[in-house]
């Protein structure tokens, strides 16, 4: 598997790292980790989510498809478990977890079914499957202004949990702010590209972002679809009813 993530993954924890936080800090309170839950971060990047959830007291773990996204981790996590994987392959045995987290995470699986199969079977019957994923935002529009796709907020996280077998226990829509710097909204929103790209898109990108500009710094209203869901009571080892 090309691990295209490791070249990029110093930047992307740097700049996108306070991206999520409104996720991060609400997530853990809606999936309700308690110290000594053993809790699994999948896609788990540099670390932050495992950092928080640390600082709770749960025992944590985390996977990333990245060698060095797993690196920072480790670096944020020290006492976490963190392994190079991700939801196509999460490499603990059966029924090892009360609680897995994903924050933007799920959209990047291949097979969303076949990542949530995954996903129940770590968790142990009656566990929890917290996921966040982006909502309709400012930050969305300027992803649309480059040419992207538009965020969706159709709560589609919901549908998929339940024809998983997971029971929605909530779902919620999470704001907050991303406040950038303007080498740092250029840099973020097109980190990996080209140089040849970036000189070409970065005006536009400038100008679509002037609206939200503050002085010498531009203040993003970030959105996020939070949904928990739970694994039967009667679930088997391997994730079978």
């Amino acid at each position: 598997m090309t691990d295209d993530w490791s070249p990029i993954a110093d930047d992307w924890s740097r700049l996108w790292g306070a991206a999520s936080a409104p996720a991060r800090r609400r997530l853990p309170a809606l999936a309700r980790v308690r110290a000594g839950d053993r809790v699994l971060d999948v896609g788990c990047g540099g670390g932050e989510l495992l950092a928080d959830l640390a600082a709770i007291g749960a025992t944590v773990a985390g996977t990333d498809p990245s060698e060095r996204m797993v690196q920072l981790a480790r670096r944020a996590a020290p006492a976490a478990d963190v392994r190079v994987g991700g939801f196509e392959r999460m490499p603990w045995p059966d029924g090892c977890f009360e609680v897995v987290t994903a924050v933007n995470a799920l959209h990047f699986a291949d097979d969303a079914d076949a990542a949530l199969d995954e996903v129940r079977r770590v968790l142990v019957p009656g566990g929890r499957f917290a996921v966040a994923e982006w909502a309709p935002s400012d930050l969305g529009l300027l992803h649309a202004a480059l040419g992207g796709e538009p965020d969706d907020d159709d709560d589609e996280l919901v549908e998929l949990l339940s024809d998983a077998g997971l029971e929605v226990m909530t779902s919620e829509v999470v704001e907050g702010e991303w406040v950038l710097s303007e080498g740092d909204l250029v840099d973020a929103l097109l980190l990996g590209e080209e140089e040849e790209v970036r000189s070409r898109l970065a005006p536009e990108l400038a100008a679509a972002a002037e609206r939200f500009r503050e002085g010498n710094s531009y203040r993003l209203r970030v959105r996020f679809r939070c949904v928990v869901g739970s694994a039967p009571l009667d679930l088997a080892p391997g994730g079978r009813e």
